[in-house]
């Protein structure tokens, strides 16, 4: 809480769960409501900070069961039941090879919530398994993620 108190005029935006699909290490040991609980303390201190729940795997790929864009929007929806006001949906990606239209139709699934979308953390790493591979397809992955950005610039643009 002292953190959220220090830094309020600093930081108007918080990355309050992250990888919480993953992760289950403060509710085995704090209850059921953890998370629920870390929204409520996080909007105390500046009640128009905008709060954010983060997970990897939701752009990268689609075998990840923990962290599908079905299974995002329903942990969404539980918190808000409990009382959270959620603004944001942070997404990571790290990817090895980028599926544009994988990351195109999530996106557009989760921009039906209405909220920003913000990519808070983003590498590309060209290294498959244990060689480094770099093919033509994979040089171009950064060309394709920029042009799927620009696509979405208003989700990115409506964070105000």
């Amino acid at each position: 809480m002292s953190m959220l108190c220090k830094y309020k005029e600093e930081f108007i935006h918080w990355d309050v769960s992250s990888e919480m699909l993953h992760f289950d290490f403060y509710e085995q040991r704090l209850g059921p409501n953890a998370t629920l609980h870390f929204y409520e303390i996080a909007h105390m201190p500046n009640p128009l900070a905008t709060l954010f729940m983060n997970e990897f795997n939701l752009v990268e790929t689609c075998s990840d069961v923990n962290s599908s864009v079905d299974t995002y929007i329903s942990r969404m929806r539980e918190l808000e039941r409990g009382g959270v006001s959620m603004d944001g949906i942070g997404l990571e990606g790290h990817f090895t090879i980028a599926n544009p239209s994988l990351m195109r139709a999530i996106l557009d699934k989760l921009a039906t919530l209405g909220l920003p979308i913000w990519l808070i953390q983003v590498d590309i790493s060209y290294t498959l398994g244990q060689e480094a591979q770099v093919s033509k397809q994979g040089r171009n992955q950064d060309s394709k993620l920029g042009r799927a950005k620009y696509k979405y610039k208003k989700v990115y643009e409506n964070q105000n």
